[in-house]
C-alpha cells in the first residue's frame, strides 16, 4: 500500500490491526475454493474465489463479501 499523506507513517498507521485473519478453505460441490472466514458459529463470510472458470465469478452467491448462513460444515 502507497501512503501519500503530510502525516508520518506512525502516526497514519497508528491503528493499524496487525492481527493476522485466520481463514478456512472450503470446496464446492463444484469444485469452486472458497476462502472463507467464520464470524460466528453459523455464518461464513467468503473474502476469496479461486477457481479456473471464470463463470464462476459472475456468480452472486459466490461473491467475495456473502455471508453464508448454516450451510457450510468447516
Amino acid at each position: 500500500m502507497i501512503n501519500y499523506s503530510i502525516y508520518p507513517a506512525d502516526v497514519v498507521f497508528n491503528e493499524w490491526d496487525e492481527t493476522e485473519l485466520k481463514y478456512e478453505e472450503f470446496t464446492t460441490s463444484e469444485g469452486v475454493i472458497l476462502q472463507v472466514r467464520r464470524l460466528n458459529d453459523n455464518n461464513v463470510k467468503i473474502d476469496r474465489v479461486i477457481s479456473s472458470n471464470p463463470e464462476i465469478y459472475l456468480r452472486n452467491d459466490l461473491a467475495p463479501g456473502c455471508i453464508l448462513k448454516n450451510s457450510l460444515q468447516l
